[in-house]
């Protein structure tokens, strides 16, 4: 049985299921890889200008004995758009997140409630 027959009309942000699916697509396997591998620092790709909670993240935070550090933290669309440019990157203009709604502005918690945080 699929995710879709288990949990009906799971990716809809209203439903009963939502959460609990993105918990079992998004944070379960993270937890897992950083558990198995032992992590002790995590690279994140979080900018602030992307959620509100993001405007007040340091660039460098310990979350349980892990080092998280996020250096393009204050990248706007400009500088992003300038390192691809640079560096002959590809951008993914079709990237959706569905665990950050329609409009991409949900946080969708990765970065500070799975791995080493959250059901780990």
């Amino acid at each position: 049985m699929n995710i879709e027959e288990k949990y009906p009309n799971w990716s809809d942000m209203d439903s009963d299921y939502f959460n609990k699916v993105v918990s079992i697509i998004k944070h379960e396997p993270l937890n897992r890889g950083f558990k198995e591998l032992k992590v002790k620092a995590w690279l994140g790709g979080v900018m602030s200008h992307e959620t509100e909670e993001r405007k007040t993240t340091n660039f460098v935070q310990y979350n349980k004995c892990i080092c998280q550090l996020f250096p393009i933290l204050d990248w706007d669309h400009c500088k992003i758009n300038e390192y691809l440019i640079l560096n002959k990157l590809p951008l993914n203009q079709n990237h959706f997140d569905i665990t950050k709604g329609p409009d991409q502005k949900r946080e969708c918690n990765i970065w500070k409630e799975c791995g080493i945080f959250r059901n780990a």
